[in-house]
Parts: structure tokens; C-alpha cells; sequence
């Protein structure tokens, strides 16, 4: 027996366990909760031939599939696997928790950096959305049923900063919290809003954004403006022009401001996209047209931000910031041109100083036959003579025909 283990978890794909990894994850691919089976692996497949002990013979794994966990991103804003869910029992509740509904949840423990914090289990209750607790239980709770056992992973310290789970500041992750999912308030899931009821919930997410931003809470508010903007997807669905335009500006503004969230958090790519929504229906909207510009900056891209700075220019002369943004572009496109011109000047003087080539054939090149050496060889090769295999010094011209349509006399 090289190894063995109970209750182990692994996760597929992870390759933790080297050559042995490939087998497991397509045995454990095939199998289904409580099956068990005995795989046999030919020499040199799960063992490495460079084994010293155990290369050249047969190696037999037997597994059991005790459970299936799944694991998801609950991130807020982006998904950077700083916060994952990992649902260790299935619940029994028919309704799944969304946005604005109440849920109750018992934490039935809690570590950093494996070191007990909480063992004593404590209930909370709060309003999903609404900030009433830290990001990593906002983002986690949603889908959730009642019954739900949940294991969360947090590699970031700020994202479980909740004086009601007895987290001090300076904890180091990772944070493990364990909980179940005690109630959860049944509400209407957004696709059976009316359009007036998508409309006042967008108006109060629009409002609990904004103060977030301002608390320093930039993830639970880019995870709004995104709700808000999701809600309008469609606008053909509003009838009335009024609602219509309505729906239109929020979904706007959603996206400006989930732009100038990501662009916080780093997501620079999906500033662009975003922005470009927004330019395509305004040209020349003006908070676009600079957020882009700074994500173009931060990648690069300065010629991209120039051009956009130039058109926010004409559209604000007086604006200070884009003014500073610009100045900063053309100075970083300048230091660019010159590392560029270095760099071309150095391949060049690389390629200047090549030896020449010593492996060229003369016979590569292509010369005109000598006819008179060809026409000798062709003769001693037929026997025919040379004046005969050449054609006359001067082909015979035809003669014209006369006017009147008559054909010339043949020569004797």
C-alpha cells in the first residue's frame, strides 16, 4: 500500500497528486454517490517510470465516492475566487433566496488561517442586498435553500469584516465559515416583476449602490449597478414611452457607474465593454468617454486614449481631469515611441552585423542556355544536321491581299 486516506477531499483537475491525479479524475468523472471501484494501471501510467521503488509494476487504485461537493465563485464584482461556496448538505426549502428577500442563517463556526475563531453558533438575520452584513455572506446566500449547509473559502480578509462574526481586523485568511440556511422569505425573482416593479426596484438598488460606493463597499455596489442593468435588458417590453425612457437612462447609468466600480477593482477589459455600450447610444457621453480612456491608459493602449480624450476635449474644453489624462497619455505614448525606436535601432544593428552567407550554389542561379552547344548535341544525338535543326535565318513573309479579294499565286 503506497497511500491511503478516508473522508479525503479532492478536487478534480487539481492535479495535487501528480501522475496519479489523471487517473482518479477519470475514474471519479464515471462514478456516481456511494459507488466504489478497483482501477488497474498498466506500468509506467500512474507510477512515473523514474520511480525507483515502485516503476515497472502494476498499480491498482480502489476509490470510493463518498459525496459530490460543488463549488462555486461567489464573488462580488468579479470572479476572482476570492470567495467560494461549497454546499456540503442539500437543503429541503422549495423557494430559492433572491435579491431583497429576508433569510435567517445560523454560523455554526468560523477559522482563519486554520485557528478557531467562533466555535459557539450564532443566527443573523437580515435582507439580502441591503449591506447589512459583509460581502462574503451577500454574495453566497443567493440561490440558497432552507436546509442549505454551506462551507465558505475567503481569501480576502475585508470581504468577512462583520463584528456579528466575532472577526477582528488583522485576521489572515484563508476565513472558513460554516453555515446552514435556517428560513428564507419567498419574493418574485426579477422575470415576474411588472415593468413598474422592475422600475421602483432599480430605483432603490440605484440608491443602495451609491451609498455603498461612498462606504467604501465598491463589490456589493458593482453587484447592484450589474442587478440594475439586467433588469432592462430588453426595453421593448415597456410600452409606455415614458417608462421606456425611463428604463433606458437607469440602464445607463448602471452601467457608467459599474464602470467606474470595475475600474477599482481592476477589471479593465469589461470597462471598455461596458463604456462602448453606453458611446454607442451617446457618442459623446462624457464619463464614458474618460473612463474608457483611463482603462485604455492603465493597458496601454495610449493611442486608443488619446483619440477618446480628444473627443471628451471637444466636448468639455474645460474639463481639468481630462486635461491631467491626457498630458499623462502623451507623455507615457512618447516614452513608448522611444523604448519602440531603441528596440527597432538594436534589430537592426543585430541584423547589420549577420556574416554574410557562404552557402550559396551557382547552380541556384539561372542563365541563358548556349544555343550553338545545344544545337551540337542535339546533332551527334540524331544525326541530323546542325543547318537543319536551325530555323531559317529569315521566315518567308506573307504577302497581302489584293483589293479586290483576290487570292495570291502560289510559287512554284
Amino acid at each position: 500500500i503506497v497511500m491511503s486516506a478516508q473522508g479525503a477531499v479532492y478536487k478534480i483537475g487539481s492535479g495535487l497528486l501528480g501522475q496519479v491525479a489523471k487517473v482518479m479524475d477519470k475514474a471519479l468523472l464515471s462514478m456516481r454517490k456511494g459507488e466504489e471501484c478497483l482501477v488497474t494501471c498498466q506500468p509506467g501510467y500512474a507510477i512515473s517510470a523514474n520511480d525507483e521503488k515502485f516503476a515497472g509494476k502494476v498499480a491498482r487504485i480502489s476509490l470510493t465516492l463518498e459525496e459530490i461537493y460543488e463549488v462555486h465563485d461567489t464573488s462580488l464584482g468579479i470572479l476572482d475566487a476570492q470567495v467560494l461556496r461549497k454546499k456540503i448538505r442539500e437543503g429541503t426549502g422549495e423557494s430559492k433566496l433572491h435579491d431583497t428577500a429576508k433569510v435567517q442563517i445560523r454560523i455554526l463556526g468560523t477559522t482563519a488561517n486554520a485557528e478557531k475563531v467562533t466555535c459557539s453558533s450564532r443566527d443573523l438575520e437580515f435582507s439580502a442586498g441591503d449591506g447589512e452584513v459583509c460581502d462574503a455572506l451577500e454574495g453566497s446566500v443567493i440561490g440558497l435553500r432552507q436546509g442549505d449547509e454551506i462551507v465558505l473559502r475567503v481569501m480576502d480578509a475585508a470581504a468577512c469584516r462583520d463584528e456579528r462574526l466575532g472577526l477582528l481586523p488583522g485576521i489572515e485568511p484563508p476565513i472558513m465559515l460554516h453555515f446552514e440556511v435556517v428560513s428564507v422569505e419567498k419574493v418574485k425573482e426579477k422575470w415576474d416583476l411588472s415593468n413598474e416593479e422592475r422600475l421602483e426596484r432599480a430605483r432603490k438598488r440605484k440608491a443602495d449602490a451609491s451609498e455603498l460606493f461612498k462606504k467604501g463597499r465598491v463589490r456589493l455596489a458593482c453587484s447592484h449597478y450589474e442587478a440594475v442593468a439586467s433588469l432592462f435588458s430588453r426595453l421593448d417590453n415597456f410600452r409606455e414611452e415614458e417608462q421606456q425612457k425611463e428604463a433606458e437612462e437607469l440602464r445607463r447609468v448602471a452601467n457608467l457607474n459599474r464602470a467606474a466600480c470595475l475600474l477599482k477593482l481592476g477589471d479593465l477589459q469589461n470597462v471598455k465593454e461596458l463604456c462602448g455600450k453606453v458611446l454607442k447610444e451617446d457618442p459623446l457621453q462624457p464619463k464614458a468617454l474618460f473612463r474608457r480612456a483611463k482603462a485604455h491608459v492603465s493597458l496601454g493602449e495610449y493611442s486608443a486614449a488619446l483619440e477618446d480624450l480628444q473627443r471628451l476635449q471637444d466636448v468639455e474644453p474645460s474639463n481639468a481631469e481630462c486635461q491631467r489624462l491626457m498630458k499623462e497619455a502623451k507623455l507615457l505614448q512618447k516614452k513608448q515611441d522611444q523604448q519602440s525606436s531603441r528596440t527597432f535601432s538594436r534589430m537592426c544593428a543585430v541584423l547589420g552585423s549577420m556574416p554574410e552567407r557562404t552557402d550559396r550554389k551557382e547552380d541556384n542561379l539561372v542563365t541563358a542556355p548556349d544555343l550553338d552547344q545545344e544545337y551540337a548535341k542535339l546533332a551527334a544525338k540524331t544525326g541530323v544536321p546542325v543547318e537543319r535543326l536551325k530555323p531559317s535565318a529569315e521566315a518567308p513573309r506573307a504577302q497581302p491581299v489584293p483589293e479586290t479579294g483576290e487570292a495570291p499565286a502560289a510559287s512554284a
